[in-house]
């Protein structure tokens, strides 16, 4: 009688044990799926991370572009506001003042019936 009580325990028991086991099966079968979800998802926005970072990058050289060519219209600003201005000032006075004397004696020959002008 005591050896069939061991028994019916030591079954129950084995059962007991292989329902567990059983279940923790189940849910490491499942938390390998859930990370292998996780791990795809992580590849792909490392992957777009990696893009974004690589337009960043280029941004930032497009603008590094920028301020270098920034920087050196600020040195030739001055060259050509002192060494520039004032020539390019008297050109366009020169010229102005050309065409408006140049009116004046087209206006003149007009009036005096002179085609030669």
């Amino acid at each position: 009688m005591i050896f069939e009580i061991c028994i019916i325990v030591v079954s129950i028991t084995f059962v007991v044990l292989a329902v567990y086991l059983i279940l923790t099966v189940v849910q490491m079968k499942r938390m390998a799926r859930a990370a292998e979800h996780l791990l795809t998802e992580t590849r792909e926005l490392a992957s777009e991370t990696h893009h974004l970072f690589r337009g960043v990058s280029r941004g930032i050289h497009a603008l590094r572009v920028l301020t270098d060519s920034c920087g050196a219209l600020r040195v030739f600003k001055p060259v050509v506001k002192d060494d520039l201005l004032e020539p390019i000032v008297f050109l366009a006075a020169l010229v102005k003042g050309l065409r408006v004397g140049l009116k004046i004696l087209h206006k003149e020959s007009q009036k005096r019936g002179d085609d030669h002008v």
